[in-house]
């Protein structure tokens, strides 16, 4: 009887995979942008502060939702359809809700998901800051992995370039 209910769950879980990657696919191709994804290794060891039970928390996120999953779809996807991908290394994603969106310059935490740089006087919430320095960090990528190429290559990754420059960036 469990398996029967266990293998449902996987089933509803890979549908909204499926659905929720091709979302994200298929609205980064209208708007004409690349997407950019975070590394997500190691989130199963993240823990609530003052928790007392990081063991369940950590086999409650881990059984939740399977991120890595997701990733693949979306990276299948977006490749599929000639959508730049970008999957940035922990390395570059480090300090992303620290470092000011607007300056640059390191801030300190302002309360719990709140960061207010002291440079120059941003107030913003943690995860869209993140957000932000991340879809700059892969145009960055992006850029760089442009340069060097012959002038044939480049031409032909116009669209490429087009959404290296775009305001905004579908983020994961």
């Amino acid at each position: 009887m469990a398996s029967k209910y266990g293998k449902r769950e996987r089933n509803r879980t890979a549908q909204i995979i499926h659905e929720t990657s091709k979302k994200i696919v298929m609205n980064a191709l209208q708007r004409r942008e690349m997407i950019v994804l975070e590394n997500v290794k190691g989130l199963i060891n993240i823990t609530w502060k003052g928790d007392g039970n990081a063991h369940d928390y950590r086999f409650l996120l881990h059984n939740a939702f399977p991120y890595g999953m997701l990733a693949s779809q979306i990276v299948y996807k977006g490749s599929w359809e000639g959508l730049p991908v970008i999957e940035l290394t922990g390395k570059e994603t480090r300090y992303t809700s620290k470092e000011c969106s607007a300056c640059g310059s390191m801030t300190r935490i302002e309360h719990d998901r709140m960061l207010k740089c002291d440079s120059c006087g941003l107030e913003i919430d943690r995860d869209i800051n993140a957000c932000i320095n991340i879809a700059g960090r892969g145009r960055t990528r992006l850029k760089r992995s442009c340069k060097g190429l012959p002038v044939e290559a480049v031409k032909q990754s116009k669209d490429a370039e087009q959404m290296a420059g775009s305001q905004i960036s579908t983020i994961i």
